[in-house]
């Protein structure tokens, strides 16, 4: 039984509970803000920088690239890091690219895989509306790690706990 990516889903507000959902409000209108300032073709970073700024100033808790290492039969493969997470709970995944590819979409898939978060957001601040580089993941209810694959991040794992089986 591997992981199967069609049990996350994508946009909506589905099944979450109320609070989230508005706390996904706030961090997409703190995004539109910093877009609609500092337009698009900057590095990913500057973008990053500046929304965990304005996260910041709207009262959010936002930790920038918070680090996890991933296990695999007891072995340590790496260590990978999330460009934003806000309020313990939601994934930012800050881009600056032409087009968002499948493999942007994978790679929040698999932090919100590996960290049992039940939201994700990845944005791309290449696009002229944000709007139309914007999409959201959805792992609610959480989706459980395998027991080969164990993320390492007291930042992330201390949030998770009660989220981990």
């Amino acid at each position: 039984m591997g992981f199967d990516p069609t049990n996350m889903r994508t946009m909506g507000h589905g099944d979450l509970p109320p609070e989230l959902n508005r706390l996904s409000e706030r961090v997409i209108g703190c995004a539109m803000h910093v877009h609609s300032l500092l337009g698009p073709g900057l590095r990913e970073k500057f973008y990053e920088q500046a929304l965990a700024l304005e996260l910041g100033r709207c009262g959010l808790r936002a930790d920038r690239q918070v680090p996890f290492k991933v296990l695999y039969a007891g072995e340590v493969l790496g260590e990978q890091c999330i460009d934003l997470v806000v309020e313990s709970l939601i994934i930012v995944e800050c881009k600056g690219v032409t087009a968002l590819t499948e493999q942007d979409h994978a790679q929040l898939l698999g932090y919100l895989r590996f960290t049992g978060l039940p939201l994700g957001l990845l944005m791309n601040f290449h696009a002229v509306r944000l709007k139309d580089g914007l999409c959201r993941k959805i792992n609610w209810p959480p989706v459980a790690r395998p027991p080969e694959i164990v993320v390492s991040s007291p930042r992330v794992l201390s949030v998770n706990s009660a989220n981990t089986p």
